[in-house]
């Protein structure tokens, strides 16, 4: 907690996947960042795709209600492009839609606990938090623990990378206010 400050808000981040769901809450206290909690949801490939649903959206719930989020940020799924023959990888649109899923428990998550959500491309976040939108996973761990001031962030890359879609949301809530000023 950053000493002699107003709260502006804690943001809990969504890197959204049936598997593994990355979550991460920041506290927002001015222009400072504080790491609050971070962490993997792990759903076991064995369950059928409905029941990995049920217990991420349980588990994501229990973050919500011991965490108290005051805004929820997530990432979209890539959406990947065709090739010049206009074929698309089947793998890749496989994982685009089974993220698609999960991002969908995490809306319903924050529209059943009536908490504002706000979606963001993987680049924009990867642009907002490293300054360049094709950053690896290694580089994004990097700079969210110089931007989190964490020395040695052990973290798996899936809890920060819901840290930096947090970081994302901070700081377009933060040009938005100096631009609407």
């Amino acid at each position: 907690m950053v000493q002699g400050c107003k709260l502006d808000g804690r943001i809990l981040g969504v890197d959204p996947g049936t598997l593994l769901m990355g979550f991460g809450i920041i506290d927002q206290f001015q222009n400072n960042l504080d790491h609050v909690v971070s962490g993997v949801i792990r759903v076991k490939k064995s369950n059928n795709v409905g029941s990995r649903l049920i217990e991420l959206y349980d588990n994501l719930n229990q973050i919500i209600s011991e965490w108290q989020p005051s805004e929820i940020a997530i990432e979209s799924p890539f959406i990947p492009e065709q090739n010049s023959f206009g074929v698309t990888n089947k793998g890749s649109v496989k994982s685009a839609i089974a993220i698609g899923q999960a991002q969908g428990v995490a809306l319903m998550c924050a529209s059943r606990n009536e908490i504002p959500y706000y979606l963001y491309a993987p680049t924009k976040v990867k642009s907002l938090v490293t300054g360049f939108g094709r950053s690896t996973k290694g580089e994004i761990a990097d700079m969210v623990g110089i931007l989190l001031k964490m020395n040695n962030l052990k973290n798996s890359l899936d809890a920060t990378d819901a840290l930096a879609v947090a970081i994302c949301h901070s700081s377009v809530k933060t040009a938005e206010a100096v631009f609407t000023q």
